[in-house]
């Protein structure tokens, strides 16, 4: 692991931060701690501060809680630390970041195209890097490679405009689709298991996600507009 730093630290221990640490601890010390789990719980798991003062520092918590983890966590972060998170969403994440986060420690936002639920797919290797203050972007990505994780290098703005699109469309669809309920019946079509198959992808995520990639992506709105108007019209009777 030359150029990499040892010791990582997880903040955020829910379904991402679980996943994260099972994929790194081959290679890493792995400290987690979540706010939410219980200290009666907390066995064989760190501190906050213990997490955020390891060399690698990764923000696994929910949009929402950023500004409120990267406050708790920015007087542990020790100089030279290497800072992710994972959002779904990065110009907001970049800009509290940039913002609240001590100017001695590098700073890269990620945004990995899978979750618990797809990383077992052969194609869900896709990892987003938006670097927003860093030297070592170069040793990141060659340690993804080495791994098997294609990297890609985008603005915070560029992923956020693509993601309206990518996630945030497929989440309104898939949503839709579970309200109707839908189940595999005797007869079907191609297209149909292929809209089983949208409803059941983002049955394991959370409300609070489908919340957060719409409010904190400022291109989700336009996209869902334009979206309301082509469905819309696909409704309208021919002339």
């Amino acid at each position: 692991m030359r150029g990499l730093k040892k010791t990582i630290g997880v903040i955020g221990f829910g379904r991402f931060g679980r996943l994260l640490t099972e994929v790194l601890k081959t290679d890493f010390s792995m400290i987690a701690y979540d706010a939410k789990i219980s200290p009666a719980l907390r066995r064989g798991r760190g501190s906050l501060a213990q997490a955020a003062s390891c060399d690698i520092v990764v923000f696994c918590v929910p949009i929402g809680r950023m500004e409120e983890s990267l406050q708790q966590a920015r007087r542990y972060i020790k100089k030279g630390a290497w800072v992710f998170d994972v959002c779904s969403v990065k110009e907001y994440p970049a800009r509290l970041m940039r913002r609240l986060l001590p100017g001695h420690c590098d700073i890269i936002g990620t945004h990995p195209l899978f979750g618990p639920g797809s990383f077992a797919h052969p194609d869900a290797r896709q990892v987003v890097l938006c670097p927003i203050r860093t030297n070592h972007l170069a040793a990141v990505i060659s340690y993804l490679r080495r791994r098997g994780f294609e990297a890609v290098t985008a603005s915070p703005v560029e992923h956020d405009r693509r993601m309206a699109l990518a996630l945030n469309l497929p989440h309104l669809v898939g949503r839709a689709l579970q309200g109707m309920r839908l189940k595999a019946q005797g007869l079907s079509t191609l297209n149909y298991e292929r809209l089983l198959s949208i409803a059941q992808s983002v049955s394991g995520d959370s409300l609070e996600l489908d919340h957060d990639i719409r409010r904190y992506n400022r291109f989700s709105s336009k996209m869902e507009r334009f979206f309301k108007t082509q469905v819309l019209k696909a409704l309208r009777p021919p002339r």
